[in-house]
């Protein structure tokens, strides 16, 4: 055999062994159609820290969010319900801005504005934002 025709068949061998990386999710992807429940929040006020997750009844730590395509968001009660005449889900709106890194959500005045996305894995979001001069930090953890 000629030795270009061997480095030929060497190149295509290599080639063909040689796969494409599967390019990482990017934010939606990783947001939508999943359970996020919650599973910690902190409110910080003049460099002192606050676990607020630990002082939530049970049946408001079983909530979780889903964000479903069309920007469509569901607040749920989960499992346990604090209040029966309530609503088991809530709907509204969610969208991303500024190249990903910061989420609007609309659920009536109980969730609606702006968050900073700090951690987004496919286990994990961490959102924080701050009012009234303290910094809100809110974690979820994908069911």
């Amino acid at each position: 055999m000629k030795p270009t025709l061997r480095l030929g068949l060497a190149a295509i061998a290599l080639l063909g062994a040689c796969t494409k990386e599967d390019a990482p999710p990017d934010d939606r992807s990783l947001l939508i159609g999943k359970d996020w429940m919650r599973s910690g929040g902190t409110i910080t006020s003049n460099g002192t820290v606050k676990d607020v997750y630990a002082d939530l009844s049970p049946c408001d730590q079983d909530d979780f969010l889903r964000f479903e395509e069309a920007d469509r968001l569901l607040y749920d009660e989960g499992p346990s319900r604090c209040n029966p005449a309530t609503p088991q889900t809530l709907e509204g709106t969610w969208f991303l801005a500024e190249e990903d890194r910061l989420l609007n959500l609309d659920i009536g005045s109980g969730l609606r504005g702006e968050r900073q996305i700090t951690e987004l894995t496919e286990s994990r979001l961490s959102l924080s934002y701050t009012s009234a001069g303290k910094l809100y930090t809110l974690s979820f953890t994908r069911r």
